[in-house]
C-alpha cells in the first residue's frame, strides 16, 4: 500500500506541475515519466518478443513463411519497434510504406493489396496474443479495417477437360503417370496438394460404398469433409490403398 501510495502521489505530481505550467495533459507522457525504468526495460522488446512467439506457432511452413516475412518486413520499416510505438498512427504509417514497396526484387509491380492484407492480417493475429498476455492494453488494429483486395476469378476445369486428364496416355510406371494421378485424385477430391500428402485411408469411414472423411486443413486449420468419388478410390486401389 505504501508503494502504491508513492506511485499515486508521483502521478498527482506530474498532474499538478502540468495544470501550473499551462501543459496539456499526455497519459502516455507520465507513463513515460512515472514508469521510466519498466518502459526503457520493455520498450525495445517488441520486435524480438514478436519473432520469439512466432517461433511458437505450429502451422504448415507455407503460412510460417508468411509470419516470418513479416517480422522481416517490421524491422526493414523500423517504425515499430517498441511497445509503445504499437499506436494507430504507426500501423496506417506502415500500411503507407507496405504499399510503396515493390512485389520483388525483380519487379516494379507494387505489392497487392492481397499481399499488403496478408502483413496486417498476421501482425494483428500477434497482436491479439500480446493483448491476451496483458502486454498491450489492447489492439490498436480494433479500429483499423484495410482492403482485402479483390479476388481474381478463379479458373475451373470443365467435366471435358477432367476427362481429358483420365485419357491421358503415359508409360505405366512412370513420373508422369503417378503425377497425372495424383492430379486425378485432387480433382475428384477437392484436397490441396499438402493436404493429400497427409492423406490416409484408414481416417476414412466406409458407408457402403463410400468413403467420408472429416478433418482440418493443413495450412489453415479450417474444417473440412471429404467424400471419396469412384475415380479417386480407383486410384487408391491402382497403388494399393
Amino acid at each position: 500500500n505504501a508503494r502504491l501510495q508513492a506511485i499515486t502521489n508521483r502521478i498527482a505530481g506530474d498532474v499538478n506541475a502540468a495544470i501550473a505550467d499551462g501543459r496539456g495533459i499526455d497519459v502516455a507522457d507520465i507513463k513515460r515519466r512515472v514508469w521510466a525504468a519498466k518502459i526503457d526495460s520493455d520498450s525495445t522488446s517488441f520486435i524480438d518478443w514478436m519473432e520469439q512467439e512466432v517461433g511458437t506457432l505450429m502451422f504448415a511452413e507455407g503460412t510460417m513463411v508468411h509470419y516470418r516475412t513479416t517480422v522481416a518486413r517490421l524491422r526493414e520499416w523500423n517504425g515499430i519497434r517498441r511497445w509503445c510505438d504499437l499506436t494507430v498512427e504507426n500501423i496506417v504509417k506502415f500500411d503507407v510504406w507496405l504499399h510503396q514497396l515493390p512485389k520483388s526484387t525483380h519487379s516494379k509491380e507494387p505489392i497487392s493489396d492481397a499481399g499488403i492484407y496478408t502483413y496486417h492480417k498476421n501482425l494483428k493475429a500477434l497482436l491479439n496474443r500480446a493483448v491476451m498476455y496483458g502486454r498491450i492494453e489492447r489492439n490498436p488494429y480494433d479500429v483499423l479495417k484495410f482492403k482485402r483486395g479483390e479476388k481474381e476469378n478463379v479458373e475451373y476445369l470443365t467435366e471435358d477437360e477432367m476427362k481429358a486428364f483420365e485419357r491421358l496416355l503415359v508409360p505405366d510406371g512412370s513420373l508422369m503417370a503417378v503425377s497425372r494421378d495424383l492430379f486425378i485424385f485432387q480433382m475428384y477430391t477437392g484436397l490441396a496438394f499438402g493436404d493429400m500428402q497427409s492423406f490416409d485411408i484408414r481416417q476414412y469411414r466406409k458407408e457402403g460404398d463410400t468413403y467420408r472423411h472429416t478433418g482440418e486443413r493443413i495450412k489453415t486449420g479450417v474444417a473440412f469433409v471429404s467424400q471419396l468419388l469412384p475415380p479417386a478410390v480407383r486410384i487408391i486401389e491402382k497403388y494399393g490403398g
